[in-house]
């Protein structure tokens, strides 16, 4: 198990300073984002440009030191009055979003080669108010079957992130969503659940069926908290996944946006102590 630091944690900063700054934290890997209206690495280059875009960062990061762990593209085309997920999700009803879902989902495999990153995430889709609960279901797992193939042909992993808002809500309907699509895999982010005020220990159902793991703090009603606050017991996440030989990546992953009153939290601080909760389990992992 290695660990790793999200590098939209430090949005604010010039990216190879950024990059500095992780490794100065002695992380070995970074966890690249590649979001809409991102400064550094924006989805809209990328697309536009997925082997140019790939091979500035992956300079920055072999400059850097680090690896690239994992790969997190986002698109979103409506940002009114927050950013909208649903705008560009793999599962929106209109056929045309669809197509051009598929055709961006390609060139973040592009990108994600050049990297030399082992996978990548992406969001599994959302529900939508004029359409049927079975079809944006159905729509999603043959959107994200689709997915799976397409990167298992370039010999990557394929996660997706439950997350509030999307049609993954529960780890109940993340496991069922899973089981409907082989080769997929979950990218687990307690917080989502925990905000929920479901139990981390109903959240361990997903452990045997993640490939990449996402830490940050978290309570009933509070997204991303502060350590003393949070109930995450980061120490029984990394022994349990300890105990299932689990050879991927940890990262810590502390966000700063409005959203979830997410931008109220010192990200360097509380990414410290992420680190060194981990960095004390693997430790002692008895």
């Amino acid at each position: 198990m290695r660990l790793s630091c999200a590098d939209y944690s430090f949005p604010l900063l010039p990216y190879d300073v950024n990059l500095a700054l992780i490794k100065g934290l002695e992380f070995d890997a970074v966890d690249v984002a590649v979001f809409s209206g991102n400064p550094n690495n924006s989805a809209e280059d990328v697309i536009a440009d997925p082997t140019g875009a790939g091979r500035r960062i992956k300079a920055m990061t072999d400059d850097a030191g680090l690896v690239v762990a994992d790969v997190f593209p986002i698109v979103i085309t409506d940002f009114r009055p927050v950013f909208d997920v649903q705008s560009a999700a793999p599962n929106n009803p209109s056929a045309e979003v669809r197509r051009q879902a598929r055709d961006d989902f390609r060139r973040f495999i592009e990108f994600t080669l050049v990297l030399e990153s082992p996978g990548l995430t992406i969001l599994p889709g959302c529900p939508f108010e004029d359409s049927r609960t079975d079809r944006d279901w159905g729509l999603a797992t043959e959107e994200l079957a689709w997915r799976v193939q397409v990167a298992e042909e370039a010999g990557l992993e394929l996660g997706f992130e439950p997350h509030i808002g999307s049609i993954t809500e529960t780890p109940e309907v993340t496991a069922q969503f899973v089981a409907e699509v082989p080769g997929l895999k979950v990218c687990l982010d307690l917080a989502h659940f925990i905000y929920q005020g479901i139990s981390q220990e109903r959240i361990e159902m997903l452990l045997p069926i993640s490939r990449h793991h996402q830490v940050r703090q978290a309570a009933d009603g509070v997204m991303q908290a502060i350590s003393y606050e949070g109930t995450i017991d980061i120490k029984r996440l990394v022994r349990k996944l300890i105990a299932m030989d689990y050879d991927g990546f940890i990262a810590a992953e502390y966000v700063w946006m409005q959203k979830w009153a997410c931008d109220r939290v010192d990200n360097l601080c509380e990414t410290i102590y992420v680190r060194n909760q981990v960095r004390e389990a693997l430790a002692s992992p008895a």
